[in-house]
């Protein structure tokens, strides 16, 4: 994902006339897992946004989190693959052991979705 400055975001806004909106996901979740739509009222800028499309997501923190927040995020939804091809041991390490998606991204936040 590319981070536009809110600067150069006004500057693209002003200059095409249009609205820009941010989404996160992966190859292996086949769609965004995170909207940042405008015009929903909860756009914020520098953000990926919340849960969308059905995904159900949480920011994961180890044992020993930093006092700033950052966690990892972990996907659970319909979309999420079910395993790499034949390579069962990566599979094992893409999942927690409740079977949601590990992306590996850090962030610092709290999302809307819930585990279940």
């Amino acid at each position: 994902m590319i981070n536009v400055p809110f600067s150069r975001t006004k500057f693209v806004v002003y200059l095409f006339e249009t609205q820009l909106c941010s989404c996160y996901g992966a190859t292996e979740t086949t769609a965004p897992v995170t909207n940042n739509l405008p015009g929903e009222g909860w756009h914020r800028e520098g953000s990926v946004g919340r849960s969308g499309n059905g995904a159900l997501n949480e920011l994961l923190l180890g044992p020993d989190p930093d006092s700033s927040g950052v966690g990892e995020i972990v996907c659970g939804s319909r979309n999420v693959f079910m395993g790499y091809h034949r390579d069962w041991q990566k599979t094992a390490e893409a999942f927690t052991e409740d079977d949601w998606y590990r992306t590996g991204d850090q962030v610092r936040g709290l999302f809307k979705g819930k585990k279940s």
